[in-house]
């Protein structure tokens, strides 16, 4: 423990052979949990340590069939929920709850494939939760009953949840990703870190919001998250959107699916900073339409804008659809 931002620092409990992560309860600061490893007769366990009283005294859990524990996370909306990920002796992953505070522990990895090494429970709605592992990012919609499968499948290691607009921030071996969706869909949010591979996440909020992300070897890059665009994708008449990037005076947008209702309706495109701001009168456009192909065409002119990262929207009365855009003139 340190108690001068990390100029010196005491020993609380030396009970775990190898740490794996500690956490403190958001609600009760007297309440910390440790998870790691314990050499038992050569044989390793994964173990749980926790104090309720600021490390004063310390209660020890031997999970028998496990052998490492990585990842702590407190329930925000039941203050008795404690969650524990880690591995167990043949690599399969484990997922330990507890409902009164670490005294009794069930397992409920059903749906998990690889061990988790961040645990970001949702702050907004009950029940939903997230996972990093090996094998991608993983959901859960019932509190840890069972486990599903996101669309990133990417070794990830990090996870961070914006409690300002609910998006979900996952540091992988390939870069840092983003989700507006719950998981369903993610977009690379990489430019500019020289060192893909992402250990680790912290978001630092307020009127200057930050976000942070540890690499391996490469030092620690920040960048400054999204803000005030949300999208509303979830029409059957939004069509699948991809836009090249990054790019430098001109790039193209590609609109896949269903087309006709375009023939219709007004297509607003809007661009946006990374604070949520409009840049007015910034992007001129030529479009073209195949119904034909069920495909659109977009040539943006981006000579009016300076170089940066931005978000572009399109939008109709039924859906709009926001994306990433790196300009480097």
């Amino acid at each position: 423990m340190s108690s001068d931002r990390g100029t010196t620092w005491t020993v609380l409990e030396s009970w775990i052979t190898y740490g794996g992560a500690v956490a403190v309860s958001p609600v009760n600061e007297d309440v910390i949990f440790t998870t790691g490893e314990l050499d038992v007769a050569g044989v390793p366990k994964l173990v749980i340590d926790y104090s309720l009283d600021a490390g004063s005294t310390w209660n020890n859990v031997i999970i028998d069939d496990g052998c490492w524990g990585g990842a702590i996370a407190f329930d925000p909306f039941n203050s008795n929920r404690v969650f524990v990920a880690g591995i167990a002796s043949d690599n399969s992953p484990r997922f330990l709850v507890s409902d009164d505070l670490g005294q009794d522990w069930t397992q409920q990895q059903t749906g998990l494939t690889a061990a988790a090494t961040s645990i970001q429970p949702d702050p907004v709605t009950s029940g939903r939760m997230y996972c990093a592992t090996a094998a991608g990012v993983f959901r859960t919609t019932d509190g840890a009953l069972t486990w599903q499968a996101t669309a990133l499948t990417e070794s990830t290691r990090a996870l961070l949840i914006n409690p300002e607009d609910g998006r979900i921030y996952a540091g992988t071996a390939t870069g840092v990703y983003y989700s507006e969706d719950g998981g369903d869909n993610w977009q690379d949010f990489s430019f500019g870190l020289t060192t893909p591979s992402v250990l680790s996440l912290a978001l630092a909020g307020g009127t200057n919001p930050t976000l942070y992300a540890g690499t391996n070897g490469g030092g620690v890059f920040i960048t400054t998250p999204m803000t005030g665009i949300v999208n509303h994708d979830a029409s059957p008449l939004c069509p699948e959107v991809t836009v090249a990037s990054p790019c430098r005076d001109f790039t193209t947008l590609h609109l896949t699916g269903p087309l006709d209702h375009l023939t219709t309706r007004p297509l607003l495109l809007s661009v946006f900073d990374l604070s949520g701001r409009l840049v007015p009168q910034s992007v001129a456009c030529q479009s073209s339409l195949d119904n034909r192909q069920a495909e659109m065409r977009m040539v943006l002119d981006l000579r009016g804008l300076s170089s940066g990262t931005y978000i572009l929207r399109l939008a109709t009365s039924d859906w709009n659809v926001s994306r990433p855009l790196v300009v480097m003139h």
